[in-house]
């Protein structure tokens, strides 16, 4: 498989985690997760990213270890690689270059979308843990102004210690 198709795989991967890092967004947006059903989908979202994660991991190791192989094989640099190709005009180099930045660029859109994320995330966390203190707080409360329990059994007590 060439260089460049795989860096066409890897950016239909990346565009893919861009939409659903997008999607991942505005359910931390819209959602304080209090509900089963925004938990579900978030859980979700997180799973199918993660297997996004790791295809692209794969396809990076594939592109890397094709890339090694290519410098090895190529040391003297040969004048048909420089040469534009019959299907497009521009040097194999200056495709494998736009390539690359293009992913830099869809790599780098996808962690600010990551931070955002990150950061609804953890303000809905800190939500979530007042409303259980203030559940918490409740339940201590009632405890205080109802009766203990009467013990109808028996009760053993030791005098030995």
């Amino acid at each position: 498989m060439q260089l460049t198709q795989l860096y066409a795989q890897l950016e239909l991967i990346y565009l893919e985690m861009l939409t659903l890092t997008q999607g991942l967004q505005d359910l931390c947006a819209a959602s304080s997760f209090l509900t089963e059903i925004d938990r579900g989908k978030l859980a979700e979202l997180l799973s199918s990213r993660e297997k996004l994660m790791e295809q692209a991991a794969a396809k990076q190791k594939e592109a890397g270890t094709l890339e090694l192989s290519l410098r090895e094989s190529l040391q003297p640099v040969e004048e048909s690689i420089l040469l534009p190709t019959k299907e497009d005009s521009r040097p194999v180099q200056d495709r494998l270059s736009s390539a690359t930045r293009r992913l830099e660029l869809l790599v780098k859109e996808i962690i600010a979308l990551d931070m955002v994320t990150g950061q609804a995330l953890k303000r809905s966390l800190q939500q979530a843990a007042r409303e259980i203190g203030k559940i918490q707080t409740g339940k201590k409360a009632n405890k205080a102004y109802q009766d203990q329990d009467f013990q109808s059994e028996g009760f053993f007590i030791d005098f030995n210690k």
